[in-house]
């Protein structure tokens, strides 16, 4: 491979695409050491801080469609399960 042609083609990507959904799929958290599960978490967040940096503005609109897809809004304190609201952190 070329320092020209791309990591993934355009052909095999969709084949690829099948095969991260099945494994997202089947990802099976509970075989997960703690020490595994800690790891990903760190992934995982330090991925997701990066992407909210970058991307604020169109994750907020994601997040609210999400919301009226569910019939919650914003300020919906009616249900029993909610944590108190924390201000002292980073909202991902």
């Amino acid at each position: 491979m070329s320092r020209n042609e791309p990591l993934i083609s355009e052909e095999s990507a969709r084949y690829l695409a099948k095969v991260v959904n099945r494994a997202a799929e089947a990802f099976d958290v509970s075989a997960l050491s703690t020490e595994e599960a800690v790891e990903v978490f760190t992934l995982l967040d330090q991925l997701t801080q990066k992407l909210w940096d970058e991307h604020k503005r169109v994750l907020v609109s994601l997040y609210q469609s999400i919301f009226e897809r569910r019939g919650l809004s914003e300020d919906d304190e009616d249900d029993e399960d909610n944590e108190p609201e924390d201000t002292g952190g980073d909202l991902h």
